[in-house]
């Protein structure tokens, strides 16, 4: 369908839709399967909008309930994916609350955590941008550079940058 017929999706799945399924109305529905639209509806269907409506809903639903993640789910991918669907939307208040999210969720790879702190450290958090960041240069900083193609030299400078925020109360 084009999409002016798809327009009022968004706003039914941000208010009626939403408000269902965290009260439990909608029964048993996978937040995974929410996330993976949000995938096509960005990918596939050049719909961020839309896609941004089935993250932030997916990934606010996992926040409040923790057990609905389940071990295949890579959290940090979709906030990753919502963050930069804000920021090039101009959200950026937005993209640093999906980032404040995302750093309570589970990680699966080490450079994910940098790529958090960086969203983090963007919103002013500079203290959990550092730990986030800590904890992914403990994947090794060599492969954390390699995944995000970047130096190594550019993590040390950002670990500086931070280090430096924190120390002057950038929290």
């Amino acid at each position: 369908p084009p999409r002016s017929t798809l327009f009022p999706y968004t706003t039914l799945f941000r208010s009626v839709v939403r408000q269902y399924w965290f009260n439990g109305d909608l029964g048993q529905l996978d937040p995974t399967n929410v996330l993976t639209a949000g995938d096509f509806a960005d990918q596939f269907l050049s719909l961020p909008e839309h896609a941004v409506a089935l993250y932030d809903a997916a990934l606010e639903f996992m926040d409040k309930h923790p057990e609905s993640i389940a071990d295949d789910t890579d959290c940090a991918a979709a906030s990753l994916n919502l963050m930069d669907l804000l920021a090039k939307a101009g959200q950026h208040r937005a993209a640093v609350t999906a980032a404040r999210r995302a750093a309570r969720m589970p990680v699966k790879r080490a450079e994910q955590n940098i790529q958090i702190a960086i969203g983090l450290s963007q919103g002013g958090d500079a203290k959990t941008a550092l730990m986030l960041f800590q904890r992914g240069k403990a994947g090794g900083l060599s492969s954390v550079a390699a995944a995000m193609d970047v130096t190594v030299n550019d993590l040390n400078q950002m670990e500086r940058v931070l280090v430096h925020a924190v120390a002057v109360g950038g929290d």
